[in-house]
């Protein structure tokens, strides 16, 4: 499952990214998020002393509640990053100054500033959901993540980055894209 993840981190970057190097920044935001967890994760248990024991019922439902926010935005990121807003330029819209190239995001050419921000924002999320799912597969990583809060930290910039991602690919005016944040 590590793997087939992995893959999945692999074939977004892949396919969402028209450069070498912005794929490269996208595996590295992956790595970032699971840095942090695993670093927040050992401070948390070097710093813990002696507590009581959590209810097993109650630490599985709140994974189960994690598990499924994350697998729901993995689902809309990765769609979101392979089919951005306003779709792909065909290949009889290519023309011959290089405006426009065939296959490349139609919002990118004529809002590249939004598309900017949709593509880090969800990208971000994407990345944040994949990381927090790898996560919780381990149970001896999801219950001291679920005690220290790095787990709902993940998932709330997840958050925060999907509705970035949907204000940003939404929205044509910077005055509708603050009401949505607003909103939010």
């Amino acid at each position: 499952m590590i793997l087939d993840l992995f893959g999945l981190i692999c074939a977004y970057a892949a396919g969402s990214c028209r450069d070498v190097s912005t794929s490269v920044y996208v595996v590295a935001l992956a790595g970032v998020v699971l840095v942090y967890v695993v670093i927040h994760i050992i401070f948390f248990t070097l710093d813990q002393k002696e507590k009581k024991p959590e209810d097993p019922k109650e630490m599985d439902g709140k994974r189960e509640v994690l598990l499924l926010l994350a697998i729901l935005v993995a689902t809309l990121t990765y769609q979101a990053g392979l089919t951005p807003p306003g779709g792909f330029w065909p290949a009889t819209f290519a023309d011959e100054s290089g405006r426009h190239h065939a296959g490349y995001p139609v919002l990118h050419d004529n809002y590249p500033k939004r598309y900017k921000a949709f593509f880090y924002c969800n990208a971000a999320s994407f990345m944040t959901s994949v990381a927090l799912i790898l996560l919780l597969v381990n149970p001896a990583l999801y219950k001291i993540g679920i005690r220290c809060y790095a787990l709902y930290v993940c998932m709330v910039a997840g958050m925060f980055g999907l509705v970035g991602a949907y204000t940003a690919g939404s929205s044509r005016r910077l005055r509708t894209s603050i009401y949505v944040l607003v909103l939010a």
